[in-house]
């Protein structure tokens, strides 16, 4: 992944209010894939939005299309996380990188910003344009909040154990997402959810 690749991004806000108003400080970022079926291109969108049974709306902060398309759901707590070990917050919060989870005790929900990649997760590649769109997003959050992404971008398997996501390398991807916040870094860092139709970097 070249944060000097050029694609064409979408970008569509909802902004759904934040769950029951909810206090959301976010410490890390946590990336899943919403495990919808082909081919549909928003398989996962109406669920994100409108929830489901179980898991009351809105369930994540964002969300990327089959395309690459941008979606933000909503701007504050989401139900995307669920509970996960409180070894890995230990983590974050020491600036140490993702180990294996322990125990689930803790919900995640208050602490993460979550981005649900649709893909269903058994073999479907992800495209460059679904990858540029998910680095330079997360960067934009690192660059902006002085994150480092070898410690605050995390699988939601590496939050919990019960959790199979994401179905790509986490540690590439890591490493992609620091080099597109290095590049954001030598212009002025932008605000995560500026939007922009065409970009080569700038969200």
């Amino acid at each position: 992944m070249n944060p000097a690749d050029h694609y064409h991004i979408t970008y569509t806000a909802y902004k759904i209010p934040s769950y029951q108003n909810r206090e959301h400080k976010p410490e890390a970022f946590l990336i899943h894939h919403t495990a919808g079926a082909l081919p549909n291109k928003t398989a996962s969108l109406n669920i994100l939005k409108n929830g489901r049974i179980g898991v009351p709306a809105p369930v994540v902060q964002w969300y990327i299309d089959r395309d690459g398309g941008i979606y933000q759901i909503t701007e504050g707590y989401a139900n995307h996380a669920g509970k996960g070990s409180s070894t890995v917050l230990d983590r974050i919060r020491s600036a140490k990188p993702p180990e294996k989870p322990g125990v689930d005790d803790t919900n995640g929900n208050p602490y993460f910003v979550g981005l649900e990649i649709e893909n269903n997760g058994t073999g479907e590649p992800y495209t460059p344009a679904v990858m540029f769109a998910a680095a330079a997003l997360v960067a934009a959050y690192c660059a902006y909040n002085k994150w480092d992404p070898a410690v605050k971008v995390l699988g939601h398997k590496e939050w919990t154990t019960r959790k199979p996501d994401t179905s790509f390398d986490m540690n590439k991807f890591r490493k992609d997402v620091e080099a597109f916040r290095d590049a954001l870094q030598k212009q002025a860092a932008p605000e995560p959810h500026q939007q922009t139709d065409e970009y080569k970097l700038v969200l």
